[in-house]
């Protein structure tokens, strides 16, 4: 259950980065400016579902935070959306908004996964979790840096690099857990 958020989130950010390069005006000719608001809607939609696969992986103590994380991610995103929609204010105005939502929701997650490891250092998957994590917070710091000195998006592929290896990780490691699941009867062993 906990791949399909993450699946969500891989949509979301693939649909982002796909109309977020130079060539998507060539390769969808017919309205650019379409392309840059589904593009900046995509990027913060994609908060939620992300938060939502974090609180299946470590919820327990941490699903009020979690949720009112996902709340007012969801919140902002359709609050910008909407202001897109109402034309008060654009996507591109608010951008600012959407990378403060996605920094302080990847330390917030950074933190759970974090204390995570503290509390059971041998699980292999909050291990492998926290170190793709730190990457994708680093690289996605780098990546917003880069955007507001180059002042565009161009040439920024940390981010959708490390996201990739850590979407392929929990793959792997959630299809482990399943198989592990289905072929071990937990009353005998």
């Amino acid at each position: 259950e906990s791949l399909i958020y993450l699946g969500l989130f891989s949509v979301f950010v693939g649909i982002w980065k796909i109309t977020d390069i130079r060539s998507a005006p060539i390769m969808f000719p017919k309205n650019p400016l379409l392309l840059s608001q589904i593009s900046l809607a995509m990027l913060s939609m994609a908060v939620p579902p992300f938060v939502i696969f974090i609180k299946k992986q470590f919820g327990g103590k941490w699903n009020k935070l979690l949720n009112l994380s996902c709340f007012v991610s969801t919140a902002v995103a359709l609050f910008q959306i909407l202001l897109q929609i109402t034309g008060q204010a654009d996507l591109r105005e608010s951008l600012w908004v959407t990378h403060v939502v996605i920094a302080l929701t990847g330390i917030l997650v950074l933190w759970i996964v974090g204390n995570e490891w503290i509390g059971r250092k041998t699980s292999k998957k909050v291990v492998i979790t926290l170190l793709c994590f730190f990457l994708c917070v680093v690289s996605s710091v780098a990546d917003m840096l880069l955007y507001y000195i180059n002042g565009s998006s161009y040439r920024i592929l940390n981010t959708i690099l490390v996201f990739f290896i850590y979407i392929i990780s929990m793959g792997i490691i959630s299809i482990r857990e399943l198989n592990y699941r289905a072929s071990i009867d937990f009353a005998t062993g």
